[in-house]
């Protein structure tokens, strides 16, 4: 079982990456126009929420469950 929760955790964290990294390409509406240029798309995704919000679900939580304990069970739920 503890196999089968590494592999789709793994799973999980490449389709968050995948999520990064496509919304790094991702265009936005600005004054009303789509704004296209790989450079502002990166800084207005980087000073955006959902880049920490993205990055912060990439924290190895499972590691923190095996080094406090399994009285700490939360650490495998925060990623939902």
């Amino acid at each position: 079982m503890p196999t089968l929760w590494f592999c789709l955790d793994a799973f999980a964290d490449v389709i968050y990456l995948l999520d990064i990294l496509v919304q790094f390409r991702t265009g936005f509406l600005k004054d009303g126009l789509l704004v296209s240029k790989q450079k502002q798309l990166a800084q207005h995704y980087i000073k955006s929420k959902y880049f920490y919000i993205d990055v912060a679900s990439l924290i190895p939580l499972d590691f923190l469950y095996f080094a406090f304990g399994k009285f700490l069970t939360a650490f495998k739920h925060i990623k939902l």
